[in-house]
């Protein structure tokens, strides 16, 4: 179409109000008006009409369309408030026409997309990349509208929102030392982000609340939402009213996904135990009891108790696995080192400490101190030159470990036909009949109520030739946390002293001098205040010394800057503290003078031997979380020697040794540090957060009992057995995971403990009274009891019964004699006595 030129145009026609003007004249002549015209030519079907607004709604012409409808909006608009509600209402009413459009229609894929069976659903549901692909759907083809008019309403005012919060958690994170495990908020670095991510979750929220109400199919956030809800605790009537907003299924439909994961959860057991290499997965198992009580009692209803036992599967390191040789870690290498090892006799060598072991004994010692030192009386310059922690001996690569959970199982542990029981329950769950499972090596792990209870059901069965009764395959691990917490409760049992007197200066008195319950610790109930309360007696007995040595009498407030000292003065004062506390020499001072026939005083003696003892138990603790399981031997070690001179370890004082010599001596080298290796998980995959996989199982059994048992909805054991046991980790993981799904991070912290200035001087004025350190010359009228060095008489223990002619009791330390089958050695066996010691009076 040619353009016209602009001289050919009248003189008055070159504005554009009298064109307007003309034009309008023109269409009043043929009984037009402007908006009949436009509507005339937006409807009218004829071709040449069509052809002059085609560009009206393409791509290239949208820009002049849209500024068209920008001025149509101002003039309605500039017709005051009643323009703007006919606006308003015009834009309402095609935003409720564009909203109802969305959403799948009814010959689209649903299943896996917008739809998610409770009866088929899987693990990977929950995962982040499956939540994602959820929300690019939901923004992209369910709700595109609805999203960006949230999101953008969202963006506008939630910046608002967020200035309260922001005063809030700046003070609660000056309280994240004493937080253990908990989830926090990151830090105003991060709040852009987590804005962006607030709006972002609340407009998914509302699209797929919207969704969900509209049509029940639509159900992906829903159904994520019950489950977790199910796994936080959340009450019934609470997910009840959710599902009447639309936010999460009802509870039923919880329930059903549950169960569903649980049919999974079966299936990966099996898997694990098909797909194994060289050496199937470790078994860590542990007894669980639950009370199911009956409010109204019937003759079909009526409590009860629950004994059962639990456990999990632990796949091995692969990279661990990838640097032994696989032929050791066969069922024929174990047996070939059993035979190998049966005419050996034990010696003292091997729980003697060697030159090696006691050197880096004194510099754990030393670390000890060094750690008191730098934290509660200076800093050095150079902290390289003074180590706060012990020189490495072998230390586990951290990993998130392979942990698959097996199914709860009504069969108790604690006689040897429940332990018969509980192998029967799992190889009923690996899928495989008991002669299947003979032929493989089985490593299990527990505490030393199931060791004992499965040599006890070994001794039954033997003699037998028949692979899938004798239990030839299977030997049992004793678990390390099960280790530290007994005998540690040994030691302080042993240094407790005598609460009724005031003058008796055990560890009691330090604990009460400090603030701290100083209850005897006879009860099984909280084994980490135990080794809490241990430190503290420990530390604050390792400063009054230093304290000593620099001539301070009060403690450093904790709130002030420390002084800076040099390194060569840190290294002066540490060595002076151990020579006064650890030395052999102050030792021997220490027992002179406690024997004299005039004036005997242990007094100090007997605190010399506490530190000595308690030492050990910080170094085990310390190097547990460390997950150097070279410096765990050389606790062991020690405490097998320990456990002989001690009152109620006799059990420990026999299985400890053993298995040390087992996991030492005996195995295949390549079986050996497998075993060593997988004595410990860091469940986090972060170094220096190590623990006994028996603690790991304590938690797990902690939130059954106490969370899912207790979640409002009654004691269900048949619940409990086919839906928590087996997804125990993922509903745990679901609990963690909504601090993230709430626009949070994660800041995992570890339990601190320290003492505080005012429990510091507290204990001075104690120490200042009572002179534990026997500075002064002043005499007193009670003199407590010579405690044993248990470490001491243990050595005589061992050494007279190697050089005895009846080597009955130290060849007991000889794991050969429960797990070989030999007729020689059967005949052993039935000559020992496998406890002459007597039993433990409390064997876990």
């Amino acid at each position: 179409m040619s353009k016209s030129n602009p001289k050919d145009i009248p003189e008055h026609l070159r504005l554009e109000h009298q064109k307007i003007l003309h034009i309008w004249n023109v269409m009043k002549s043929i009984n037009l008006t402007p908006k009949l015209f436009i509507l005339a030519f937006l409807k009218n079907e004829h071709i040449e009409v069509n052809i002059r607004r085609a560009m009206w709604g393409a791509p290239d012409g949208w820009n002049s369309t849209r500024t068209v409808l920008d001025h149509i909006r101002g003039v309605v608009c500039n017709n005051g408030i009643e323009g703007i509600d006919n606006w308003r209402n015009y834009i309402l009413e095609e935003a409720k026409g564009y909203v109802t459009s969305e959403g799948p229609k009814s010959h689209d894929p649903r299943e896996g997309v917008t739809w998610f069976s409770a009866n088929t659903v899987e693990p990977s549901f929950f995962s982040p990349e499956s939540r994602a692909a959820r929300d690019q759907h939901l923004t992209t083809t369910g709700s595109p509208f609805l999203y960006q008019l949230l999101r953008s309403k969202l963006g506008r005012n939630v910046e608002d929102t967020l200035d309260e919060d922001r005063v809030e958690l700046s003070e609660d994170l000056r309280d994240l030392i004493d937080l253990e495990g908990d989830t926090l908020p990151h830090g105003p670095a991060s709040e852009g982000t987590r804005r962006e991510r607030r709006a972002v979750s609340v407009a998914l929220g509302a699209c797929s609340m919207t969704g969900f109400v509209c049509n029940r199919r639509d159900n992906g956030l829903q159904l994520a939402n019950a489950v977790t809800l199910l796994a936080c605790g959340v009450t019934e009537r609470v997910n009840s009213y959710f599902h009447w907003l639309g936010l999460a299924s009802s509870r039923k439909t919880a329930l059903m996904a549950l169960a569903s994961l649980g049919r999974f959860a079966k299936q990966m057991i099996i898997h694990k135990i098909k797909s194994a290499g060289a050496l199937r997965p470790l078994i860590c198992i542990d007894n669980i009891d639950f009370e199911q009580t009956v409010h109204t009692k019937t003759v079909e209803k009526t409590s009860r108790m629950f004994h059962g036992t639990w456990g999990y599967l632990h796949s091995v390191d692969p990279q661990l696995l990838a640097q032994v040789n696989p032929s050791d870690l066969t069922l024929e290498s174990y047996k070939k080192s059993l035979t190998d090892f049966t005419d050996k006799v034990v010696k003292p060598s091997s729980f003697f400490p060697t030159n090696n072991q006691c050197q880096h004994f004194c510099e754990v010692v030393k670390s000890q101190i060094a750690q008191v030192l730098f934290s509660y009386v200076a800093q050095i310059k150079d902290p390289k030159r003074v180590p706060r922690h012990p020189p490495p001996i072998d230390p586990i690569r951290p990993h998130v470990p392979d942990i698959t959970m097996l199914k709860m199982m009504i069969a108790s542990d604690n006689s040897s036909e429940g332990i018969s029981e509980v192998l029967q329950g799992i190889t009923n769950q690996t899928g495989e009949t008991l002669l299947e499972a003979s032929a493989h090596l089985q490593v299990m792990e527990g505490d030393l109520g199931t060791y004992c209870n499965l040599e006890s059901l070994r001794a039954l069965r033997r003699p037998s030739q028949h692979p899938d009764e004798n239990l030839g395959n299977i030997f049992m691990l004793l678990g390390a946390s099960h280790i530290l917490w007994n005998i540690a409760q040994a030691i302080f049992l042993l240094h407790f002293g005598d609460s009724s007197n005031s003058e008796d200066l055990g560890a009691w008195h330090t604990l009460d001098s400090l603030g701290a319950s100083s209850d005897k610790p006879i009860t099984k109930k909280d084994f980490t205040l135990m080794i809490s309360n241990m430190q503290r007696v420990h530390e604050v007995t390792i400063l009054h010394c230093l304290l000593n040595i620099i001539g301070q009498t009060d403690a450093t407030d904790m709130d002030e800057e420390l002084p800076m000292w040099e390194p060569v003065r840190a290294e002066a004062v540490i060595d002076e503290c151990y020579d006064q506390l650890f030395s052999p020499k102050s030792c021997r001072e220490a027992e002179k003078e406690a024997k004299k026939v005039d004036a005997p005083n242990p007094k100090l003696a007997n605190l010399l031997l506490r530190l000595h003892d308690f030492a050990t138990v910080l170094e085990a603790d310390r190097s547990m979380k460390a997950g150097d399981i070279g410096r765990l031997l050389n606790v062991w070690r020690m405490w097998s020697v320990m456990a002989q001179g001690i009152r109620g370890l006799d059990k420990y004082a026999i299985h400890l040794p053993r298995m040390l010599i087992l996991l030492t001596e005996v195995l295949p080298p390549g079986l050996q540090k497998v075993l060593q290796h997988s004595m410990l998980v860091t469940p986090s995959g972060r170094d220096g957060h190590f623990v006994g996989k028996d603690f790991f199982l304590e938690v797990q059994n902690c939130w059954l009992k106490y969370v899912y048992n207790n979640s409002g909805i009654g004691t269900n054991i048949r619940r409990l057995m086919d839906g928590f046991s087996l997804n125990i980790s993922m509903l745990r993981e679901l609990v963690h995971d909504m601090a993230g799904l709430s626009g949070n991070n994660y800041i995992q912290q570890s339990h601190k403990c320290r003492l505080t200035t005012g429990s510091i001087n507290s204990f001075l004025q104690m120490a200042k009274q009572y002179d534990p350190l026997c500075k002064s010359k002043k005499n007193y009228n009670f003199i407590p009891p010579m405690l044993p060095d248990i470490y001491k008489k243990g050595m005589i223990f061992i050494k007279d019964n190697y050089k005895s002619v009846h080597t009955e009791k130290i060849q007991r330390f000889n794991p050969v004699f429960t797990l070989s089958f030999d007729e020689l050695q059967l005949e052993i066996n039935a000559n020992t006595d496998p406890d002459p010691n007597g039993s433990d009076d409390d064997i876990n």
